[in-house]
């Protein structure tokens, strides 16, 4: 009975064929897992901005979204702490003229909005503006009740701030800003996150 199988040229030609695919597969998987990681941290910063935007508009109070070592906590600590976040109505009337001013403070009365564990490990967080809160009024605008508000976010991986394959010059790592109208930008060019970190002094990774 005649048997067949893989002569010895066959299985170092499907070996080298397997090699090959696994050496460019493997690569371009793991850039676009953290490709995805970074954008799901980002566009969850910038939702969670216009949502609490969009609450102080319509409930007519000032809304405050604040950095928290313990995001997910019944009673988040509203500490600066850089990752996770939430947001709350900030209903104090600080000027006691029956309108609220918000005091960019976590108390008893507010109500938590929304609330955002930190991202994956790989990523970092650094920002601008060390209370690491920024307050929306009923307009919408960014206001100031709390000394060196949160302007601006970076976010970055142990890539650091370098131009991704195919991205047209622009940064793997990312900065969002928040004007003063309230409204966040995203900011992707590899300038832009090193101007952040030269005002900061922050570092990428």
């Amino acid at each position: 009975m005649e048997q067949r199988g893989f002569t010895l040229w066959e299985l170092l030609v499907t070996l080298l064929v397997i090699g090959v695919v696994l050496g460019i597969g493997v690569p371009n998987f793991n850039e676009f897992s953290r490709n995805s990681q970074m954008a799901s941290a980002v566009n969850a910063l910038v939702s969670a901005i216009h949502v609490s935007r969009t609450e102080a508009v319509k409930r007519g109070v000032p809304v405050t979204l604040c950095g928290s070592s313990t995001p997910l906590a019944a009673a988040p600590a509203c500490d600066g702490g850089t990752g996770g976040y939430f947001a709350f109505t900030d209903t104090q009337d600080t000027d006691a003229d029956g309108n609220p001013e918000g005091n960019g403070t976590f108390d008893g009365a507010d109500q938590i909005l929304l609330q955002r564990d930190r991202p994956d490990d790989q990523i970092t967080t650094a920002i601008e503006g060390a209370s690491g809160r920024i307050t929306f009024g009923v307009d919408g605008f960014r206001t100031t009740p709390m000394a060196n508000p949160l302007t601006r976010v970076m976010y970055c991986d142990p890539r650091g701030n370098v131009v991704g394959p195919g991205s047209a010059g622009d940064s793997v790592a990312r900065v969002v800003v928040i004007a003063p109208t309230g409204r966040p930008q995203l900011f992707r060019e590899v300038a832009a996150v090193a101007d952040f970190m030269t005002d900061t002094g922050a570092s990428c990774p």
